[in-house]
């Protein structure tokens, strides 16, 4: 600082200033390690070249960290993040919802995945800003059911792959309001091993009537023979491959 500005006083402020600001650094919870890291401390201009990239894929194993990242970091954050991966979070962690705070981080949002996570979820008023998802895969869910769906449904209006294999608390219900909605799928899968019953040829004959899905996982469910005669009626041309055992 010295160098720069020639004036030790005015060095001795602006680097004073460097350590407070620095102290209150959104990163400083989290590692430190790493290249991206390290530009991010260069200056303003390479600050703000970097964080793009560091947004871009987030991966959270607790949900206390993405609460911190929501309250601590997302009021300056350039809305970049395309991935968002939670992993393994334990049931007693639970979101903050802060509404508007975290969708502005989160609108560009293309993948979400929650991946063993069999009580935890984002809240569904989340997903009005989410209009850019195009694939959702949350797997063994628990609290995921039909008015989850429903609620969500009508903002995946760019949705192409939906998995949500062992949710088993979804029924035809769920499924239907996912169809009406969700024009543009091509993949989903709900094959699971409980309450199989739940999942009949409505759910089928809905996806073949209102969507042009090439993939359907329905392992475990009750599909007969007539929901696949009209499904083949109304979806034949695209399907490519069927689970239905």
């Amino acid at each position: 600082a010295l160098l720069i500005y020639k004036d030790e006083a005015k060095a001795k402020q602006i680097w004073s200033q460097h350590k407070a600001d620095k102290k209150q650094s959104p990163f400083n919870n989290y590692n430190q390690n790493g290249a991206l890291y390290n530009c991010l401390m260069v200056n303003k201009l390479w600050f703000h070249l970097t964080l793009p990239y560091l947004l871009k894929d987030l991966i959270f194993q607790d949900a206390t960290k993405f609460n911190n990242f929501i309250d601590r970091f997302v009021d300056t954050a350039i809305p970049s993040t395309k991935k968002l991966l939670f992993n393994r979070v334990q049931p007693t962690q639970k979101l903050v919802n802060t509404g508007s705070k975290a969708i502005s981080c989160l609108k560009e949002l293309v993948d979400l995945k929650i991946h063993i996570c069999p009580k935890f979820i984002l809240p569904a008023n989340w997903f009005s800003s989410f209009t850019n998802l195009q694939s959702i895969s949350i797997t063994g869910n628990k609290l995921i059911n039909d008015n989850y769906l429903i609620k969500i449904s009508p903002f995946l209006k760019n949705l192409v792959s939906m998995d949500l294999r062992a949710c088993e608390s979804i029924t035809d219900v769920g499924v239907v309001a996912i169809a009406l909605n969700c024009k543009k799928l091509n993949s989903i899968n709900l094959g699971r091993h409980h309450n199989g019953e739940k999942i009949t040829d409505i759910s089928l004959v809905a996806l073949g009537k209102f969507t042009c899905v090439e993939t359907v996982g329905l392992a475990g469910s009750a599909i007969t023979d007539n929901g696949l005669w009209e499904f083949a009626k109304w979806n034949g041309d695209n399907v490519k491959r069927l689970s239905l055992n």
